[in-house]
């Protein structure tokens, strides 16, 4: 593809347009006169913009835990931006009112959500906690005045949503924080009361007395083996009283009767053998008598049975001293007994309570642990309260998220379209259709436009082609300049140029 070709191409497209300028000229026309009319008839837009500065959260991160500038910002475009806040925004503004009553509120709603701008920027590399976004808001509309009215009604709107969200989001958190309070310090007063009755009945096993308990063992094992002692001893001093009043008994006067007795009746006996025989009933009467004596002289008598038969008033002064001690030797034996059960006793509890001791402790420690722990959540918590209460003091005083409106919303002069850029569009597209139809009957015409189309059908053979060829003018007269040019494209040719290869 060389100069050449091109220059004799964009010659022959030249002169088909002059050929065919009435297929140019109908589509044209038709094309710019629609589209003109349309542009003509599109309703006007006037959008009215604001600019806001929201600052980032000046409250502690400490007090309530910091929330995204754009994350709130989002959620308080969302409670704008709602079916039921358009709804009331555009009965107080009276927007659409020829589309209010024949549309859903949905559809109604969306229509105005279309018309509604809102945008943020944070800057790059900052916090995005506490960095400040700039914020614009506006609204398109078909009146000017109306769009700068509702700007102003999205901006207090915004600033409303805001400050309710962070009062709302700041009570609710100290309300919360009230609460974990509460059950805290209930936890804790339960725990405390608990310890105390855990204290109350085990005061005696507690840690701190084992040192005691162990002094009191030693001491009480000393008791023990002091008693011991006493008890040995006790029982030492009533035998020797019982054999002491055993062996006062048989040296007393009684037995000496009975040998006496006995004697006398042993005379009596040989008396009698002098008349009788020994089968004689008395003599029998008198052995018995004697057999009974012996008996009775020759049995030992029983332990302590001298105590419990023999009367003190037949016994001598010194055996009825004897009588009277063994009786209460007995009772202090009995006594010492029993208060050596008993010192056994308390030392088995006492051990049992030193045993008991390490168990106690660790329920002790584990009771101090969570009661500490309780303690510290409740001091860490009452604190957080606090905070949050300042916090919810300097939201309602506004002090947490402000937003500085720094362009106010303006009465547009200028419609958001530019009908201009619509003329050019339509030209565009009227010089575009025009062409097309020019070539498309170009394309439908069988005639032979250059050697192309003579390439196949001579099949190799040359005929003799005519250079580019003018016809004489028909009045005899050659116009030249741009005057000739238009009175050409105006008038009918007799010969078409075929140059185009």
């Amino acid at each position: 593809m060389n100069k050449d070709f091109l220059i004799r191409n964009a010659q022959y497209y030249f002169d088909l347009l002059l050929a065919k300028k009435t297929y140019f000229l109908i589509p044209f026309l038709i094309i710019l006169l629609c589209g003109m009319a349309v542009v003509l008839q599109l309703p006007r837009s006037y959008y009215s913009q604001a600019v806001l500065i929201v600052e980032g959260q000046q409250i502690p991160s400490t007090l309530v835990p910091a929330t995204v500038t754009n994350e709130r910002l989002q959620l308080i475009e969302q409670r704008v931006l709602a079916r039921d806040s358009l709804l009331d925004l555009a009965q107080r503004q009276n927007l659409f009112p020829a589309l209010a009553q024949t549309l859903s509120k949905s559809k109604f709603a969306d229509l105005i959500r279309l018309a509604v701008t809102i945008t943020s920027e944070t800057p790059e590399g900052a916090d995005p906690t506490s960095a400040s976004s700039v914020v614009h808001v506006g609204f398109k509309y078909g009146d000017p005045k109306v769009a700068a009215a509702v700007t102003n009604d999205l901006i207090d709107m915004l600033m409303n949503e805001t400050k309710r969200i962070r009062v709302s989001r700041a009570t609710e958190t100290a309300q919360f924080l009230t609460r974990e309070t509460e059950d805290l310090e209930t936890k804790l007063k339960q725990k405390e009361a608990y310890r105390d009755k855990f204290v109350e009945e085990n005061k005696d096993v507690m840690p701190n007395r084992v040192p005691q308990l162990l002094i009191e063992l030693q001491e009480r094992e000393r008791d023990l083996s002091g008693l011991e002692t006493a008890i040995t001893s006790q029982n030492e001093e009533v035998s020797l009283l019982q054999a002491q009043l055993r062996l006062g008994i048989e040296n007393s006067a009684d037995t000496t009767r009975r040998r006496a007795q006995l004697a006398q009746l042993q005379t009596q006996i040989n008396e009698k053998l002098l008349i009788y025989s020994e089968s004689h009933p008395q003599i029998r009467a008198l052995k018995q008598k004697i057999d009974l004596l012996k008996s009775q002289a020759a049995a030992p008598p029983e332990a302590g049975a001298e105590t419990a038969n023999a009367d003190p008033v037949d016994l001598p002064p010194e055996l009825a001293l004897v009588s009277q001690r063994v009786p209460i030797a007995k009772a202090r034996q009995a006594a010492l007994l029993q208060q050596r059960d008993q010192v056994r006793a308390k030392i088995s509890a006492i051990k049992m309570d030193i045993s008991r001791a390490p168990d106690i402790e660790a329920q002790m420690n584990a009771i101090d642990t969570e009661r500490t722990g309780l303690q510290r959540s409740l001091d860490d918590m009452k604190s957080k309260l606090e905070t949050a209460r300042t916090g919810e003091r300097l939201e309602s005083g506004e002090s947490a998220m402000q937003i500085e409106v720094i362009e106010t919303p303006d009465v547009p002069l200028y419609p958001t379209q530019s009908r201009m850029k619509f003329m050019i569009v339509v030209l565009v597209l009227s010089l575009a259709a025009g062409m097309g139809t020019v070539l498309l009957a170009d394309l439908l015409t069988p005639t032979i436009r250059g050697t192309f189309d003579l390439a196949e059908a001579l099949g190799g053979q040359t005929l003799v082609v005519l250079p580019e060829w003018t016809p004489p003018d028909p009045s005899g007269s050659v116009r030249r300049g741009w005057l000739g040019s238009i009175r050409k494209f105006f008038s009918t040719p007799t010969v078409q140029s075929a140059s185009r290869t």
